[in-house]
This record gives C-alpha cells, structure tokens and sequence, in this order.
C-alpha cells in the first residue's frame, strides 16, 4: 500500500549538518523503496549567484526575494509530486521569520503575500531542527564548507535560537543536539521520520498535571513563544477508533485539523478546510467540546506545550533522547517533587 506525500524540513542554525544528514536521508529512504525530493535551500542558492542582500539594497527586500523564490520551489514540487514520496526541505517558509529584526517586520511579509504563519506550519508534516554547532560545541563551528555562510559565532547562536522560535508550536517539531556524531544524529532523525511516515507520532507523549496559571508565562512573547487558543471537537466514531477535530487559532487566523486515534493513539493528523469540517460535522455526533489555550515554548533544546484549561494546567512534550538531562522551565509547579510521567 502507497503512503501518501510526507513534507519534512530540515532548520536551525548555520553549521548545524543540515545538508549532510538530508543527503543521508534522502539515500536512507530510497533504500526503502520511496521517492525522494530535496527542496534545497534557498539562500545558499542565491547567494554565490550574486543575490545577495546588498545587491538588492535591503533586508526587506531579500527576504521578500527568498520568500518568492521558496515558495516557487515549494509550488512547482506539489505540481509534480506523486503518492510514496517524502519531500525534504533545506528551510522552510517561516526560516524568513529569524532574519528580520522585529516580528512586525515579517507580520508586513506576510500581509503583504497573503499568508499566514499557522497555514504555514501546518504545510509541513514534521519539523527537523539541527543545532549548530555555535551552540553545540563552537570549536566545530566553522564558515569553510559554504559560500552563503558568513556569521560569526555569536551570530549563529541567535539564528539558531530564532529559527527554532520560527517554528516553535508545530504539531510535530523535535530539535537535534550535534554535540554527538552525526551517525548518532542521524539514527534519532530518522527514528522520528520512520514515525511521521507511519503516521505515529506522539506515542511517546509525557502528560504532567502541573500547578501554573498562563499569568506565570507573561513575559513570553511573539519573539520566544506561540499562544494558541484551541478548540477540540471530539466526534461520535467507531469502537477502535476516535476523532477530534482541532481548531487552533493565531493572530486572528484560524487552522482546522482531523485528528485520528486508534487505541487513544493518534495515527493521522490531517489538514482540512472549512467544508471538510462542515462535513465531519454532519457525518458524526459531537461527543465533547473542550476549549483550552496552548502555550509552545523551548527550553535547553527541548520543546513543550503547556495546555491551559478552565480547571487545571498540563504540560506536555516528548523528551529530547539526545539531551543528557531533561531541565524544566524554572516556571514550571510541579504538584509533587517526584514529577511523575503519565502517558497520554
């Protein structure tokens, strides 16, 4: 049986085995017997070709160039693209996002063309984030393997941050740490790939009743979080199987997803739009609405989603294996000391 398309990208900072471990995918996948396209990165693209932001005479404007270009890239691959394929991704649209000085910035970038980040995210299926070795181990770092690379230490570090917060509060993001070898990388990797390509990805999902209020977290922000207001829609369905639609809100747009769950263990989620929704409303009962507000943040290279309810607050993640040590957010009230894990 044909699988259908997997969309995968690859960020985070300069020096981060991006292109090294999506060449190792890509030979990895094929060997498996599916179709493989590398959607490469853009900036590298232009740069060496004489593209580059003094060219084109401001940071606004070479943006907005990369941005066209990506998308171009990103449109012409969807015209062609077949069942069985997993496109892979050197950046994504919302890697723009870590260039630009304030979030107004690229909020403007993205009137201007009609988008909106929360489509964004959703577009993509699962979210690689490979840290640099700015941050990493800065004596590996190094701008040698690449024409487009010029960023000193300090300045990788801070684009390694932003493209994480980029792409904080997708549904299925996971960050690498590249003080290991990129053999270890790479397996861990492709664990998470071999998951999204079986459309099992949160089986290993820790839930911790904690003792916070969203009031705790206030001086997050659009630089360093993304704050959700969810609404799930549990749907009449089968002995075996469950479905919840959820509708997440940002900045005033809205992304309306079909989560399916055999044995309280989601297998799909997919993207659908407002008659698709009407529909699933027709076909089954609704069972349970719960509203909530999703707070995603990172913290030592770890993601989290902290889910505000009416009556209690719970955190959740998938521990980061290539950590040495899970450290909370020093917010974080935990009810008891032991900080037990309850799989979800």
């Amino acid at each position: 049986m044909e699988m259908d398309v997997k969309r995968i990208v690859f960020t985070g900072g300069p020096a981060g085995g991006k292109t090294t471990i999506i060449n190792m995918t890509k030979k990895y996948l094929e060997s498996k017997g599916y179709n493989v396209i590398i959607v490469l990165e853009t900036a590298t693209e232009l740069i060496p070709n004489g593209y580059n932001m003094n060219y084109v005479g401001s940071i606004n404007k070479f943006q907005n160039l990369i941005l066209d270009y990506q998308r171009f890239k990103e449109n012409i691959t969807n015209t062609i693209v077949k069942n069985n394929t997993v496109i892979l991704y050197d950046r994504g649209v919302l890697d723009n996002k870590a260039y630009f000085k304030n979030t107004e910035e690229f909020d403007y970038l993205m009137q201007k063309n009609e988008l909106n980040e929360i489509d964004i995210l959703d577009n993509y299926d699962l979210v690689i984030d490979l840290v640099s070795t700015a941050v990493c181990d800065e004596k590996k770092y190094t701008t040698k393997n690449n024409k487009a690379r010029h960023e000193s230490v300090e300045e990788a570090r801070m684009l390694d941050y932003k493209t994480a917060m980029a792409w904080v509060g997708h549904e299925n993001m996971f960050l690498f740490n590249s003080n290991y070898s990129i053999y270890e990388e790479f397996l861990c990797v492709i664990d998470k790939i071999n998951q999204c390509i079986k459309n099992n990805v949160t089986d290993e999902k820790i839930s911790i009743s904690i003792d916070n209020t969203l009031e705790d977290f206030s001086d997050y922000n659009d630089n360093s979080s993304r704050l959700f207001n969810v609404e799930e829609i549990t749907l009449n369905s089968t002995r075996n199987y469950k479905y919840i639609i959820k509708i997440k809100e940002y900045k005033n747009n809205k992304s309306i997803l079909l989560n399916t769950y055999k044995d309280n263990c989601l297998i799909n989620s997919k993207k659908i739009n407002n008659n698709e929704y009407l529909e699933c409303l027709l076909k089954y009962k609704i069972e349970d609405i719960v509203n909530y507000k999703s707070l995603n943040i990172i913290h030592n290279l770890q993601p989290y989603e902290i889910k505000f309810y009416d009556n209690k607050t719970v955190l959740e993640f998938i521990e980061n294996k290539l950590n040495k040590e899970l450290i909370y957010p020093e917010r974080i009230k935990f009810f008891d000391k032991e900080k037990k894990y309850v799989k979800l």
